[in-house]
């Protein structure tokens, strides 16, 4: 499977026209289906969130990463149905502007209650 970075902003799109086309010259005869998806985050992304956001406030607290990372979610990422009583957790973060925010927040409750102060991506921990 091959795939294409495309980025739309503001109705314009952006994407590498010559290396689509060259690639799809290149493909036997055929019906092709084309799928797109949207980009959720990197994996590098990933791996700070679990290896150091929720590391450090498991070490911190003595509980796992596993725990901690559900104890997020719920703390910041659930809402009560007022109809049913009960609360929604989301399971998954669909965007990047949503999942940096959610990051920020937890970064934030760490600094307030637990004061850690937790490193940005691209900084080493103190």
């Amino acid at each position: 499977m091959t795939s294409f970075a495309l980025t739309v902003r503001d109705g314009a799109v952006s994407w590498d026209k010559d290396a689509f086309v060259s690639t799809v010259r290149g493909l036997r005869p055929g019906r092709y289906v084309l799928t797109l998806t949207k980009e959720t985050r990197s994996s590098e992304a990933n791996r700070y969130l679990f290896g150091v956001v929720y590391k450090t406030i498991a070490d911190e607290l003595g509980y796992s990463v596993d725990e901690i990372h559900d104890a997020m979610k719920d703390k910041f990422r659930s809402r009560e149905d007022p109809s049913t009583g009960l609360k929604i957790v989301r399971s998954t973060i669909t965007d990047g502007d949503d999942f940096w925010q959610y990051v920020n927040e937890i970064k934030m409750w760490a600094r307030t209650f637990l004061c850690i102060e937790l490193p940005d991506p691209n900084e080493r921990a103190a």
